[in-house]
């Protein structure tokens, strides 16, 4: 009936309908998945969003959905914590968005009007391999890239590790590997 509760007890415009956000009715059909939506601009905050949601299930059947919105900037800001000169973590929406990357002009804005700004994996150069689970590595000009799509999610995480680092790595780990030998 779209009647909806949100924690930060936000005024809900008139014309607001929970059940017409592509949240609601992907976790609605699939009540025993999660469901993580591609990313979007929040319609109270104006900031870009995913949001987790899942069914809430009664004698069986799906009633409703809770749904929980994580920040984009948050998670950016979390792998750019664990990103370093020559390696760093890319996360990829189910519509082929990049969430997180160390080029900050690869992640979504909203602009002046409201609409997103993004940029899709296909943009920067990175195999479509690397997003479904068909491939795990993959080579460019400048990075070496290891991916984990997670089918639960249906999003991909992508670590991008200079070629000079991966390779200097390596060869410092045989001629370690030949002394101890």
């Amino acid at each position: 009936d779209d009647t909806c509760y949100f924690s930060d007890h936000w005024d809900i415009p008139s014309d607001y309908k929970a059940t017409e956000r592509d949240w609601y009715p992907d976790a609605f059909a699939n009540p025993d998945k999660t469901d993580v939506s591609a990313a979007y601009v929040d319609a109270d905050t104006g900031r870009i969003v995913v949001t987790i949601s899942k069914a809430i299930v009664k004698d069986g059947k799906p009633i409703g959905v809770f749904a929980a919105d994580f920040f984009v900037d948050d998670l950016i800001e979390m792998a750019t914590s664990l990103s370093t000169d020559s390696a760093f973590a890319i996360l990829v929406d189910k519509d082929g968005v990049i969430l997180t990357h160390k080029n900050k002009e690869y992640t979504p804005s909203a602009d002046a009007n409201g609409e997103m700004i993004c940029t899709r994996y296909s943009d920067i150069g990175i195999s479509e391999d690397l997003i479904k689970p068909s491939s795990r590595l993959n080579k460019t000009s400048k990075y070496i890239y290891t991916s984990e799509y997670i089918e639960e999610a249906n999003i991909t995480v992508l670590f991008a590790t200079s070629i000079i680092s991966y390779y200097g790595g390596l060869i410092l780990f045989y001629i370690i590997s030949i002394v101890l030998i």
